[in-house]
């Protein structure tokens, strides 16, 4: 697939319905954009090992995503369980001992403080989702990086 082709869809796919998001109000979008941003920085971060060279083991992956979000591998262990597990299985964050906070106050990268007296991980939706897209957009590359899941072809078809 060329970079171009991979760009297009990238935009049409991911970043146009972001955008999208962004013009509801109070920023009720940003519990979706974060959806996609979780589901997509799972394929940046093999992207990344793969165009470095290295492998894609599950070990090589969870202590790139530790370094990358800037949390203990226990924290990471915790954050991808509550929100990829959660989020893409039943659409919620998984219940656990630690709660959630998203406020536009935080920052991209999830932080572990305390909210009301409990564990929350605390991150901003929308900047998580930016940086995310903002990689795959400013490397190409990382988009059709994948062997395993390509991206799809768009062709015509005639229904009889």
């Amino acid at each position: 697939m060329n970079e171009q082709v991979a760009m297009d869809k990238f935009q049409i796919w991911f970043v146009n319905p972001i955008q999208k998001l962004k013009e509801l109000p109070n920023g009720a979008g940003g519990f979706v954009a974060f959806i996609v941003g979780v589901i997509l920085y799972e394929r940046l971060i093999s992207a990344r090992l793969s165009l470095q060279g290295q492998k894609t083991s599950d070990e090589v992956i969870r202590n790139a995503m530790a370094e990358d979000l800037h949390l203990t591998d226990d924290q990471r262990r915790v954050f991808w369980d509550m929100f990829r597990n959660g989020l893409l299985h039943q659409a919620m964050p998984k219940l656990g001992k630690t709660g959630f906070c998203f406020h536009h106050t935080f920052s991209g990268f999830p932080k572990f403080k305390l909210v009301n007296e409990q564990p929350a991980i605390c991150i901003d939706p929308w900047k998580f989702t930016d940086r995310i897209l903002n990689e795959f957009l400013l490397e190409p590359a990382l988009i059709f990086e994948s062997d395993s899941y390509p991206f799809a072809s768009i062709l015509p078809f005639e229904i009889k």
